[in-house]
Parts: structure tokens; sequence; C-alpha cells
């Protein structure tokens, strides 16, 4: 007893020297654009100012089922740091156990004869952590915990992004099938139009017949934009972990949808919140953890056992028997296994550093590119927006001249059409920039606050 006591001493003197600090990831400053600084709240992805979106995420942050999984992973993560911290330090079991025998000869079968065995049994043991390779588990758990945590969040994200999406591009399918249905009146009138010119001989057949299949093509146009709008809501419905989904203000349009102002710098410290930068950080340290652990496996590990059962389970009064171990175990000689298995560990925790850089950098131009997609679709709505305009005005004017017979019908009805396509660029292009805005919000890396 007296040698592992100064075994003890021995190896707690030299385990105290024996520290390992971690040193956190870095990216060098020339990979670092410069980024002014720029406000950013989660709550932005409620700036489009529509009370449908707000209640689809609500909902789906309740009842979608990848956010669900995500949150379950978390709550086993927090088990597994309960069962990790009871396994530090002592633990301590209880053992009862019960038996009956029965038997009996071959030559007299109806003779039985039974014996009964019981124990009952308390057992102790404690493994001291002298180099911190315990502490290093626990880390590891932890971590485990954490990226379970950050999951959760890029769950949170992504369903988020795709729901906005999906609702924007809803919206925008809703605009179509009120363009499609303005344009086949619109070709409907034409077609009577034609109808009585042809009548008189001033159009040909051929003429009639376009104008058919003008009508012909709107109105499967117009049966495939409600098909497809069934398609969307079962979509939306599905996102949000309901059966079906309905608007709360059906007349609600996408030109009703807000567009958000964004900053054209945004801050380099802003996507440090995104969970796969999280992810990866935790992976370096991760890494770095396991190496720490390979490298105490060549150290010798110390534990004390202690064990008391009664000789009597039915009287527990009486002698009761203690037992105490020591144990101290050491690899001697491994082959070289544990040099091997440290050399792959340092090498892991390399790629690992190399990975947390590239992902930095990476989420750096991703933000850089939406901002670049965001200014060239705003470009793009600002134009459309004017060449909208310019229509409106030259319908109003068409319709005016036809008023005052200075116009044919049929000029006014092209202007209309002509209108009608402009506002159908129109509603291309506020989806751009809507989409536009929705990827840098994610690129952001912060689902909504609820």
């Amino acid at each position: 007893m007296k040698y592992l006591i100064t075994g003890c001493a021995a190896l707690l003197l030299s385990g105290c020297a024996s520290q390992y600090q971690y040193e956190a990831p870095s990216v060098t400053a020339e990979s670092m654009p410069t980024y002014a600084l720029a406000e950013f709240s989660a709550n932005q992805w409620l700036s489009f100012g529509s009370p449908d979106l707000e209640a689809l995420l609500k909902t789906a942050f309740a009842h979608n089922w990848t956010i669900a999984v995500a949150a379950e992973r978390v709550r086993l993560a927090r088990l597994a740091i309960e069962t990790e911290e009871a396994n530090q330090g002592i633990s301590t079991t209880a053992t009862l156990t019960a038996g009956s025998t029965q038997s009996a000869n071959s030559n007299d079968l109806s003779n039985f004869t039974s014996s009964d065995a019981s124990s009952l049994s308390f057992s102790a043991k404690y493994e001291w952590d002298l180099w911190g390779k315990l502490q290093a588990q626990m880390d590891q758990t932890l971590l485990s915990a954490q990226s379970s945590q950050w999951s959760f969040e890029s769950a949170r994200l992504t369903v988020t992004a795709t729901i906005v999406k999906q609702y924007i591009a809803y919206l925008s399918l809703k605009e179509r099938m009120t363009l499609a249905q303005k344009n086949l009146v619109s070709a409907q009138e034409s077609y009577e139009l034609y109808l009585a010119q042809h009548e008189e001989g001033l159009v040909s057949r051929i003429d009639l017949i376009d104008q058919q299949e003008t009508i012909l093509s709107l109105e499967e146009k117009i049966e495939t934009l409600q098909l497809d709008q069934q398609d969307q809501e079962r979509a939306l419905a599905l996102l949000t972990g309901q059966p079906y989904w309905q608007e709360l203000d059906p007349n609600f349009r996408l030109l009703d949808l807000t567009v958000p102002d964004i900053a054209l710098n945004q801050p380099a410290e802003l996507i440090r919140q995104r969970p796969d930068l999280k992810e990866a950080e935790a992976s370096v340290k991760a890494a770095f953890l396991s190496k720490v652990e390979t490298e105490l496996d060549r150290w010798p590990n110390l534990s004390i056992s202690l064990s008391l059962r009664p000789s009597d389970l039915y009287d527990l009064a009486e002698q009761w028997t203690l037992t105490l171990a020591e144990s101290i175990s050491l690899a001697l000689y491994d082959n070289g296994d544990n040099k091997r298995a440290l050399q792959k560990a340092e090498i892991n925790e390399a790629i690992a550093r190399i990975n947390y850089q590239n992902t930095v950098v990476s989420a750096l131009h991703e933000v850089q590119d939406t901002l670049s997609a965001y200014q060239q679709s705003r470009i793009g709505y600002r134009y459309a927006q004017i060449s909208h305009q310019n229509q409106i005005v030259k319908t109003q004017l068409t319709e005016y001249e036809w008023e005052e017979g200075v116009r044919d019908k049929s000029d006014l009805i092209s202007a209309q059409r002509s209108l009608f396509s402009t506002e159908e660029s129109l509603v291309t292009a506020k989806q751009s920039v809507l989409n536009s805005i929705v990827a840098l919000y994610q690129a952001n890396g912060t689902a909504p606050n609820f």
C-alpha cells in the first residue's frame, strides 16, 4: 500500500507539469475582407410586413419535424452530459440477486431437491484524473452538446429561409394567376374584335386562328398555375407540420410585401454567429481534445474500489465483508500503436484547423456574393418599376386617344396586354430581389426569435 501511495504522489507531481493549452483557430488578416458596421437583428426576418409569413414561421418553429428532431437531439446531448458527470469521480452501485434451483434424480423424478441463493452487495469506485483525461472526455461531451444546439439553430435557420422563399413564390404565383386571367379577358376581347373584322373581310382566317391559339394558351397557363398553387399550399403546410395551410389574408399580394433596405457593407463579426462557423471551431477543439486523450493513454491510470457485502442476506445485522482494492495500469509496450495514433490525431487537428479557415473565408465570400446578387436584383427591380410606370402612362394615353376616336380598339387592347407583360416582369424582378434578401439573411446566420 505504501508503494502505491508513493507512486501516486510521484504521478500527481508529474501530472501537474503535464498541461495542454488549447489555441483557438484564427484566420489570416489578408483573408478577412474589411466591412463597415451594419445593423442586423434576427427579427429582420419579419421585416417583409406579412402577418401570414410571421404566422407561418411561428407554426413551423412549433411543429416542423426537422426542428423537432433537432430539439430532441439537444435533449439527448444534455442527457449525455448528465451521464458523463455521473461517471466522473466516485461511481457507486448496489446489486441484489436472488435465485432458486430445483433438481431431481433420473431414477426418481418425483423426488425434487431445491436450493435458494441470494446476495446483496454495495460497491464504489474512484479514478483519479491525474492527467486531465477525464476532463478532456467531459469537454468532448460538452462540445457534442454544443454541436447539437448549433445543429438545432441551423435547422431553424434553414427552415426559416425555405418558408420565406416558398411564401414569396406562392405570392408570385398568385400575381401571375391574376395577370393570366387579365390577359385572357383581353385576348377574348381581341378575338371578338377580330371576329367582327373577319366577317367584314378586314382580317384573314389565319389571324383569327392565331387569336384562338392565344386564348387556348392562356387557358392552359391558368389551369397549370392553379395546380401549382395547390402544390405551393401543400408545401407550406408540410414545412409547418400542418395537414393543410390557408392564408390569413387572401387579399395580401406580392406587391404588398415590403422590400427591406440592406446595408451594402455587412460587419465581419456578424457571420461569427453562423452555426456552421461555430461547428467548425468546435471540430478544431474536438480534434485537439482527441489528441490530448491519445497522448494521455500512455500514462498510468490510478483507481481505487471498495466492495461491501453481508454474510447473511436474511440477517443484515450479522458480519459484513469489506473489500478494498487499489490498481495502477500502465502500458509498457504497444508496438508503437500509441505513437501512430498520436500522429493521426495531430494530422486530424491540422485538417480541422484548415477546414475552419476555409469555412470562415467561404462564409465571408458568401456574404459578398449575396450582397452582389442583391445589388444586381435591386438594379433589375428599379428598371422594371420604371418600365412599368412608363407602360401605365402609355396605356392611359392610348385609352384616352381611343375614347377620342384617334386610336382603334385593337391599339388599346395591345397596350393593355403590354402593360400586363410589364407587370409580370415586375413580379419576377420583385421576387428576385426578395429572394436575394432572404439569401443574405440566411448567410448572416441568425433565425428569428419567437
